[in-house]
């Protein structure tokens, strides 16, 4: 009979696992929405921190191209920079505020310009005079002197040991070195310290913003530094600083007539001087370090740059003077020692080490036997082509085209 038909009856058990079933399929599908919208949301959050970090580093490099002052740049992202620039010696600091969305990124970032000149591993005026190699002496690179001028020499029983006297080229140079940029010849030390802020005494270990105003410690009396110092102050005496070799320095900079470095320093320093710099043994001061002597008027003692055995100097070296006297000129010294980078000096080098990069002098002496003889090199490497090709010289020749900024180090 049909009223007694139960084939069409659905059981409740069966109705229960249905519902169950759909309601897992519910949960399901609300979690891949909720795991796509979250998703998105995290993926637009670093797409965000993405651009500010992007936008904040063109902000550094930017503000390397720029005279110091203050800056705003407005980046395609929506991202707004405010860029603070400083000169640095032969660098420049930026202190870059990226702002995206309530979002910030504040960094502090040491710079310098790149130029794609082709520097030589020996300039020297063309005064018609003789450049006399002994021992074992190697030029790797392009020369610039008087033509004809390389001659193998003995000096004090060191003949010269090379097949040949350059592994380059040599050009006829000009009757003078290459003149320098405006600003180079003075260290732009006045408008560094214009602004600067003065400290009552010398922190033992800090390290300073360059967002805020440049630090300085002055002492009319000799100092001697142990403390660990890093990044925008200046300490200056107007006597003279020895710098321990438990000093911790971080481009910081150094300001006095008289600078020593002892035995065993090593560092991140630009130094500033007028008569004397002098990097004892095994003294290593890394890149970026520059050693920059500016000679006022000459005095009783010869102004000079000497590095002792095993000494090394990454960034460049500059002898200048206001009043050159031809009879006491500034004078570099280099005993087996080893300096990267770029060379200026205006008066004498002694190079019975290595110069990786290159050596523009007004003139070459060696002291053998108790004399001194012009016109020498003895048991010198200069080499522009052991230079790596991502080593930056500083820019302090005038006629050097900037290509591009160059970001050094974040502090």
């Amino acid at each position: 009979m049909k009223g007694n038909d139960t084939r069409h009856i659905v059981p409740a058990s069966a109705l229960g696992y249905a519902i169950t079933f759909l309601l897992l399929v519910g949960l399901f599908t609300s979690g891949v929405l909720f795991l796509t919208s979250t998703h998105k949301r995290i993926e637009a959050h670093f797409i965000g921190q993405e651009y500010l970090l992007f936008d904040n580093r063109l902000g550094i490099l930017y503000g390397a191209q720029c005279d110091p002052g203050s800056y705003r740049l407005f980046h395609p992202s929506g991202d707004t920079s405010v860029i603070q620039v400083k000169q640095w010696g032969m660098l420049k600091s930026s202190v870059v505020t990226t702002y995206n969305k309530g979002r910030t990124l504040k960094r502090e970032a040491l710079t310098m310009l790149r130029t794609d000149a082709a520097y030589p591993c020996l300039y020297m005026p063309d005064q018609k005079r003789k450049i006399a190699l002994a021992g074992d002496t190697k030029l790797e690179g392009k020369v610039y002197a008087s033509e004809r001028s390389l001659i193998r020499a003995n000096l004090h029983r060191k003949p010269f040991k090379g097949e040949k006297l350059l592994d380059g080229k040599l050009y006829k140079s000009e009757k003078y070195l290459p003149a320098l940029r405006s600003g180079v010849r003075t260290g732009e030390i006045a408008s560094i310290l214009r602004e600067a802020e003065p400290l009552e005494r010398l922190p033992l270990d800090s390290t300073f913003s360059f967002g805020i105003k440049t630090a300085v410690y002055k002492s009319a009396a000799p100092l001697e530094i142990v403390e660990h110092l890093r990044g925008n102050i200046i300490v200056q005496s107007f006597d003279q600083i020895l710098v321990r070799s438990e000093a911790v320095l971080e481009n910081v900079m150094l300001f006095a007539p008289k600078v020593i470095f002892e035995k065993g320093f090593k560092g991140k320093v630009q130094v500033i001087a007028n008569a004397q710099i002098l990097c004892e043994e095994g003294v290593h001061l890394e890149y970026p370090s520059a050693l920059m002597l500016y000679e006022e008027n000459p005095g009783a003692e010869q102004s000079k740059i000497t590095l002792m055995e095993d000494a090394r100097v990454l960034g460049g070296v500059l002898l200048v003077s206001n009043h050159l006297d031809f009879r006491k000129p500034v004078l570099l010294e280099v005993f087996e020692a080893t300096i990267g980078g770029l060379v200026y000096n205006q008066g004498e080098s002694e190079v019975r080490g290595t110069i990786i990069g290159s050596l523009y002098t007004n003139k070459l002496i060696a002291h053998a036997g108790g004399g001194t003889y012009g016109g020498y090199l003895v048991d010198a490497v200069l080499s522009t082509k052991q230079l790596p090709e991502s080593f930056v010289m500083p820019i302090w020749l005038k006629g050097d085209a900037v290509t591009k900024p160059v970001f050094i180090s974040c502090i």
